[in-house]
């Protein structure tokens, strides 16, 4: 079973990507309400192991409803 982890960027510093490199095997969704801020998404250069999510970060239950959305919210034992 492969981790998954949602990274929710609220300053959108463009630091991120970082923990992304160092963590080649897991599977990451950054969610960030400005993805033009990151030098890897406007350059298209997203590692593969990352998807990218536009969604208001300051907004908790837009937040919760993204991630329900997605899917991301189910347990699997």
């Amino acid at each position: 079973m492969n981790t998954v982890t949602i990274v929710i960027e609220t300053l959108t510093t463009g630091t991120g990507f970082n923990i992304f490199y160092q963590n080649m095997g897991q599977l990451f969704y950054l969610f960030t309400k400005k993805p033009g801020k990151y030098l890897e998404v406007r350059n298209k250069q997203i590692p593969d192991n990352v998807t990218v999510v536009e969604v208001d970060t300051t907004n908790e239950k837009t937040v919760y409803t993204k991630i329900k959305d997605l899917g991301l919210n189910e347990v699997n034992p």
